[in-house]
């Protein structure tokens, strides 16, 4: 009865050994979970800034593109560019 007792015991201790090192590495993974989750936040907020910042950067070529557009314009009107495409015959 007694070795019986004592192999029951060494079964519960290496049970016990088994959970303690689960645990330990479950406490291991949910430190790497909370690191991830941390730079995960912070390439979310870069990605929002990288965001505005092409939107920011399209409005101002909008912006850009419609001044070159009017002077353009602008240059077609002058009656030097008028006499360089339509020459007087």
């Amino acid at each position: 009865m007694l070795i019986e007792e004592q192999g029951k015991i060494k079964q519960l201790v290496k049970i016990i050994k088994e959970k303690d090192n689960q645990l330990q590495q479950i406490s291991v993974l949910t430190e790497q979970i909370q690191i991830l989750e941390q730079q995960n936040q912070k390439l979310q907020t870069l990605l929002q800034k990288e965001k505005e910042q092409a939107k920011d950067l399209t409005i101002e070529l909008l912006r850009r593109d419609r001044q070159i557009f009017k002077l353009n314009e602008q240059i077609a009107n002058t009656p030097q560019f008028r006499r360089s495409f339509f020459p007087k015959n």
